[in-house]
């Protein structure tokens, strides 16, 4: 792939080298930034709904604009962990950082997460993978050109 080639390693603060420790100096010293997603409900076949939380680059600007089909500006999927959504202090981190960077970013909030109510009889559980594959399939099929990528935390790791 040839977008692999120009990812850039990350490396830890030698200090906070430990993914404990980077975890604790987040909880305490902290502040998530401060910006509004843009929410769109996702019904999945089995007529479950899923939030999608979006912040697109040039949301930092103000714009209040829709992400265009044939954009080609990266996409990133994240999908929290266990009992977060898209408003846990990490998860703001991450997609406010990666919108500043110029890609638009996705958060997939697992169902009955994120403030949606459960729609159907089927419930979150963190060893199914159905409602992630579902929503790259739809966001694959509606910005074609876009380079994707996805990002898991914790049980959102293990799910992707």
């Amino acid at each position: 792939c040839n977008s692999w080639s120009k990812l850039h390693w990350y490396l830890a603060t030698p200090w906070l080298a430990s993914p404990h420790l980077q975890t604790l100096f987040l909880g305490i010293h902290g502040r998530p930034p401060s910006f509004t997603y843009k929410r769109q409900l996702y019904t999945v076949r089995d007529g479950g709904t899923i939030a999608l939380d979006w912040l697109l680059a040039f949301d930092l600007e103000d714009a209040d604009e829709i992400i265009s089909k044939d954009s080609s500006t990266p996409l990133l999927v994240v999908v929290p962990g266990l009992t977060s959504d898209s408003d846990a202090a990490y998860a703001k981190h991450l997609v406010h950082s990666m919108a500043r960077k110029g890609w638009n970013v996705v958060v997939s909030n697992h169902r009955g997460l994120g403030g949606v109510s459960i729609t159907s009889d089927c419930l979150y559980n963190g060893g199914w993978t159905e409602d992630v594959r579902e929503v790259i399939n739809y966001l694959h099929r509606k910005y074609p050109k876009a380079p994707m990528f996805c990002v898991g935390t914790s049980i959102g790791a293990n799910i992707l």
